[in-house]
């Protein structure tokens, strides 16, 4: 019995090695491979394990692999990241480039981040270097005698060259939950650009209906206009077929209280604006290369709440914790 059991966890540990093998082993046939070296990053705060799966999943969308080292075919680049500041984090990036036999380098100050974020920072600002050096390939013809790049690095080309849409504009159902009582539902029509490539700034427009909300002398219904601005940062690549969205934005709704009163009491309808500020997350699916499937969470709080009273006491209104959600379709232009 000791002996199977011997024989199982050999077998599992041969196995473990082999996957281990799999994921390290670089540079297989039609598969280009980029090597990943640092120096000096550990004592500065900055984990390598995480740089090394952060900037491999980046250019996993690119099908291009990240090892720190190879076997069979040679890298396409060698990316260096090191530290270079005495006091916080300033990391050097480095790309060797083999398919255009270019150099370049980058600084990131990353003292600004929190440390969640700098991993992602990283494996971004290695994915524009890398980008950048590519592109010459369509900027200029190769030597006769140089190798043919490998095919998904000419595809990398091909997609910075394409134009990629700057502008949205969509409609989303939404709901919003808020602590001092409102709920609503309704619909948004929306507009964004995008300045740079991972930013995207919107506007929206909004139609609200609360649920009823039961008060001591009757009941109360509300409607709602709301107006808001955000913007929104891509924590994946916005070419991809699906992907991940910081998100933040301040509304102004305009909410109106209508009250049903009971017999003996006396309605007193009202209108108020709030201003509601939120963050959270936003992921969309493409159904096309001009269309795509929205979604977003947001947790926020009114920075100037509103309320409906009945007798003096609060019944219902635009206060507290909020949480906000809805779905959509966007098209792209």
């Amino acid at each position: 019995m000791a002996a199977t059991a011997a024989s199982v966890a050999m077998v599992l540990a041969s196995s473990l090695a082999t996957a281990d093998a799999r994921v390290d082993a670089c540079g297989a046939p039609g598969r280009p491979w980029i090597r990943l070296e640092t120096a000096a990053i550990e004592p500065e705060g900055i984990d390598l394990a995480e740089v090394l799966r952060h900037v491999r999943a980046e250019l996993a969308m690119r099908h291009i692999d990240v090892c720190t080292e190879g076997s069979g075919s040679p890298p396409s680049a060698s990316v260096r990241i090191a530290t270079t500041a005495t006091e916080g984090v300033e990391i050097a990036i480095d790309v060797r480039d083999a398919v255009t036999d270019k150099r370049l380098s980058r600084t990131l100050d990353l003292r600004t981040l929190p440390p969640d974020a700098r991993f992602l920072a990283i494996a971004v600002a290695t994915d524009e270097l890398l980008r950048a050096s590519w592109i010459e390939l369509a900027l200029r013809a190769p030597p006769p005698e140089a190798p043919r790049p490998p095919p998904a690095i000419l595809e990398v080309v091909q997609s910075d060259l394409k134009a990629e849409p700057r502008v949205e504009l969509g409609a989303q159902l939404a709901f919003e939950w808020y602590g001092g009582g409102q709920e609503h539902l309704g619909v948004d029509v929306r507009a964004g650009v995008r300045p740079v490539r991972r930013v995207t700034a919107f506007v929206r427009l909004g139609l609200r209906q609360g649920l009823v909300i039961a008060a001591p002398d009757g009941s109360v219904r509300s409607t709602a206009l709301l107006a808001g601005l955000g913007g929104r940062l891509a924590l994946t690549s916005p070419s991809g077929p699906g992907g991940l969205e910081m998100l933040g934005r301040v509304d102004a709704v305009r909410v109106s209280f209508l009250p049903t009163a009971d017999a003996g009491a006396v309605e007193h309808p009202n209108q108020a604006t709030a201003v509601v500020a939120a963050a959270g997350l936003a992921a969309w699916v493409a159904l096309g290369p001009a269309m795509r499937l929205v979604a977003d969470a947001t947790l926020g709080a009114p920075l100037r709440p509103v309320q409906a009273t009945d007798t003096g006491s609060q019944v219902t209104g635009v206060r507290g914790l909020t949480f906000a959600t809805g779905g959509g379709v966007v098209a792209l232009f």
